[in-house]
């Protein structure tokens, strides 16, 4: 009894600290979405400002298309946490009310399944950085080629 009361702690602690890993993610992702946010809305502002010069304009329309496309897979992203957080709870609470042999294999099944969440999180993270490294990467030259032609029509 003492050793299935030793793993259910060691399980509640581990379902604490999936949660607040949880927590983490779904903060930082909600702080990418407002950047995204703020970012689509500038673009927004600078398309209109570019209608005029149309093949930079279709340059603009390409980024805004891809912060969408980022901001669904940000969205994506704390929806699959939330999903790999409810089945390890399920599988933390399942090993509770198993005898303390199953409960040491349940442990370590939840420590697996939260090893593999933190992976596949930082690996949409670090996929996700470079796709707005790269929009970034493509704002600056179509910036770039704005004012290029502003210069050319000025002159």
């Amino acid at each position: 009894m003492a050793q299935q009361e030793h793993f259910s702690s060691k399980i509640e602690a581990a379902a604490r600290a999936i949660d607040a890993l949880k927590d983490g993610l779904l903060a930082q992702s909600s702080e990418a979405g407002r950047a995204i946010t703020q970012a689509s809305e500038s673009l927004s502002k600078g398309l209109n400002a570019l209608q005029d010069v149309s093949g930079l304009a279709d340059g603009v329309r390409a980024i805004d298309e891809r912060l969408g496309a980022i901001t669904q897979q940000m969205s994506s992203v704390g929806t699959g946490i939330e999903e790999a957080t409810q089945s390890v709870r399920a599988s933390a609470e399942a090993a509770a009310s198993a005898t303390a042999t199953a409960s040491a294999e349940a442990v370590r099944s939840t420590e697996v399944a939260v090893e593999r969440l933190k992976s596949q999180a930082l690996t949409k993270a670090e996929a996700l950085d470079g796709d707005l490294q790269a929009t970034v990467a493509a704002l600056e030259n179509t910036l770039s080629a704005f004012r290029a032609e502003l210069e050319r029509i000025r002159v």
